[in-house]
């Protein structure tokens, strides 16, 4: 009796295969770090199934359409010569989807087989995602060819000679009907985006010095498909202080990104309507002597507010020092029940974020009281693991208030040096106000995790037995210290006079765990370099 996999219908294999060819869904390569991120490609898949018994090859010889799905430049490059036109043959006349970095000077394969394949299949071409880090002067203009099948484009290209647009050039000379997503990374691309495909585009991501921040303002009103904007490094301008609060409206925008120059990052927040909710990306370095922080704070919590009405998240990341704020959720929570009718989703490219990341040459956050107020204002009750980062800057009075609103922590993240500036601000709070609500601060923390590095033991020894006394004298537990992976040279005996705290850590892979005053002391002894890092 045949085995079940051998007795599926031909169109149920077809659709195995069409999607085990998907390079996009999930993207099997990050331009950004070159590398890729998922295990086996689907070029391999495809190969490997093609040769697996008759009835499959005959299914994928006869599908153009799989084959024009894996058009991966790198790894065809690793490739004989007569595999990559035998593999670009199946294609037929199929639609192609060319995804990889470019990994070649221009050599055999690039006369041979990456020219052709643009110039002579241009007008079936549907996506493009590909970084560029040689010279190649067929791509640039070929992109000013219309574009009739184009529905994604996203280009890194991170050459010197790569030969730039100029203002007389037109991105697809302006015929790109079905576009709709579209990526520039580059710092000699200048775009045109006086072009009507424009108003199709659901994502737009630019990161380029050479465009003009109105014309992007300008353009990005006449998209209101727009469901995603990803904008960094591009320059500022002064007149964006004029536009309007909320004069841009895009209700289907759910992610917004904008990194580097503060004036834009705050104008383009400011001027935006988003959907409800949208997540936000806000990393910005303040250079103005004299920022407001109120207004920093109202504009921020525009988004802040509808984001956390929805979004139930589990994990939060804060740090507090006088030139640096940063308060990020780092993984996706579980979306709140929604009112009747409405609809969300992660949207296209990224999963919903919420991050706003602050740096300043001057200690413009010594009062970081405006942002942890507007924090105040959040549903955050489903907070259970919070990764706090400190320094000596930081009054108490600050950071208090916070620890007290988090009250169902439960997994404390921190660093020894952090630690060290939060003991220190509690002792001097207490000796200022033995009668402070201090001790109702992370009633349920159950479990201190350290991010280790380099460190004064005694001073961390001493702390870290303040801490857990101080709880003690509370009746608040403290059971498990988490001292994370492979921890490196470092003698933490002083934690057996910590008895009942269990501690636990992990090398290359093993957990282990420790009872503080059982007398096995010496386990706590970590002094071998010789340890096999795993990030």
């Amino acid at each position: 009796m045949p085995p079940p996999i051998a007795r599926l219908d031909r169109d149920v294999l077809w659709l195995i295969f069409s999607l085990n060819a998907d390079m996009f869904s999930p993207l099997e390569y990050d331009w950004e770090e070159n590398e890729n991120v998922t295990g086996q490609l689907a070029l391999d898949t495809t190969l490997i199934s093609s040769r697996v018994c008759g009835s499959w090859r005959d299914i994928l010889l006869n599908s153009p359409s799989i084959w024009g799905k894996i058009i991966r430049l790198d790894r065809l490059y690793q490739l004989e010569k007569h595999g990559r036109e035998e593999i670009l043959k199946r294609t037929a006349d199929a639609p192609l989807y060319i995804l990889g970095f470019v990994p070649f000077t221009y050599d055999e394969f690039g006369s041979t087989f990456f020219k052709p394949l643009l110039n002579n299949n241009w007008p079936r071409i549907r996506r493009v995602h590909i970084r560029i880090d040689h010279a190649s002067e067929e791509f640039p203009n070929l992109c000013l060819f219309p574009a009739p099948s184009l529905v994604s484009f996203n280009v890194h290209i991170n050459c010197i000679y790569f030969q730039p647009f100029s203002e007389s050039d037109v991105l697809f000379s302006k015929d790109a009907p079905l576009l709709q997503e579209l990526g520039i990374h580059s710092s000699d691309f200048f775009l045109n985006l006086r072009v009507p495909w424009i108003t199709h585009l659901r994502v737009l991501k630019l990161n380029t010095p050479d465009v003009d921040p109105l014309e992007i303002f300008n353009a990005i009103r006449k998209m209101p498909l727009l469901q995603e904007l990803n904008l960094a490094d591009i320059p500022g301008h002064s007149d964006l202080k004029s536009l309007d609060s909320e004069a841009i409206i895009l209700p289907h925008l759910i992610n917004l990104r904008v990194h580097g120059d503060f004036e834009l990052a705050a104008a383009l927040t400011r001027a935006i309507k988003p959907a409800a909710p949208c997540s936000l990306s806000f990393d910005s370095t303040i250079t103005q002597d004299s920022v407001n922080l109120a207004d920093i704070t109202a504009l921020l919590a525009r988004y802040g507010e509808p984001y956390f009405a929805f979004w139930k998240e589990p994990s939060l990341s804060i740090t507090l020092t006088d030139d640096s704020f940063l308060f990020a959720v780092p993984q996706v929570g579980e979306l709140r029940q929604l009112p009747p009718g409405a609809a969300h989703n992660s949207g296209p490219g990224i999963p919903p974020e919420f991050r706003i990341r602050l740096t300043s040459s001057t200690p413009v956050f010594e009062d970081s009281n405006p942002f942890i107020a507007m924090f105040l204002k959040y549903d955050l009750s489903a907070v259970r693991v919070l990764n706090l980062g400190l320094d000596d800057s930081i009054p108490f009075t600050n950071i208090n208030p916070l620890l007290q609103f988090l009250s169902r922590v439960e997994v404390l993240q921190i660093s020894p040096i952090g630690l060290l500036s939060l003991v220190q601000r509690m002792d001097s709070w207490v000796e200022m106000d033995p009668a402070s609500t201090i001790h109702a601060s992370l009633p349920n923390l159950h479990t201190l995790q350290f991010r280790l590095f380099n460190f004064n033991k005694r001073s961390l020894g001493l702390r870290l037995l303040d801490f857990y006394q101080f709880r003690k004298d509370h009746r608040l537990s403290l059971p498990i210290l988490d001292l994370g992976k492979n921890p490196m040279a470092a003698d933490f005996a002083f934690l057996e006079a910590m008895t009942g705290l269990r501690v636990v850590w992990e090398v290359n892979g093993k957990q282990s765990e420790y009872m503080c005053g059982s007398g096995n002391w010496w386990k706590l002894r970590f002094r071998s370099l010789m340890i096999k890092i795993h990030g």
